[in-house]
């Protein structure tokens, strides 16, 4: 079995109608994602991406953690920095 899906992100204000157009386009992009040797249809797009379900989304997840870690890390750092030169 195969999925996939797009994903639109819209303000509150913004026509609910035209968000929902969006949201198919990123699912006619997603659709249309082929990788080799994978099934054409299983995939999801997001800020206009697809990344298949199997092997790019968890590589996606991967990054994002990364990235988190790394501004936390930062942030921490630039906190602990300014802490202790006022010691």
């Amino acid at each position: 079995m195969t999925i996939s899906g797009g994903i639109a992100l819209i303000g509150g204000k913004f026509p609910i109608s035209k968000g929902s157009t969006f949201a198919e386009l990123a699912e006619k992009k997603a659709k249309e994602h082929k990788r080799p040797k994978d099934a054409e249809k299983n995939a999801i797009a997001l800020f206009n991406v697809p990344l298949d379900w199997g092997k790019e989304y968890p590589m996606a997840q991967s990054l994002k953690r990364e990235m988190v870690k790394l501004i936390f890390d930062k942030k921490h750092h630039a906190e602990y920095s300014k802490n202790a030169k006022l010691c």
